[in-house]
């Protein structure tokens, strides 16, 4: 380098803010899978799931062994 910064722009494709925004959903889905199952087979944090959640708002229940779901 002779000590000159260089600009470089990136111009992103159309597909790739879709692509970004497709990641991002599946990332917060599979984060909110992992606090369910936690919760699931964790009973003091299921206590504090359903303290901080109150109303009722979000149902975690059990599909088969290990799974749980968000309702």
């Amino acid at each position: 380098m002779d000590g000159e910064a260089e600009l470089v722009v990136l111009h992103p494709r159309p597909g790739d803010r879709l692509r970004l925004g497709r990641q991002r959903a599946v990332h917060l889905l599979n984060y909110g899978q992992e606090v369910a199952r936690w919760l699931a087979q964790n009973s003091f944090g299921l206590c504090l799931g359903v303290l901080a959640l109150g109303s009722g708002a979000l149902d975690v229940h059990a599909v088969a062994p290990g799974i749980v779901q968000l309702g």
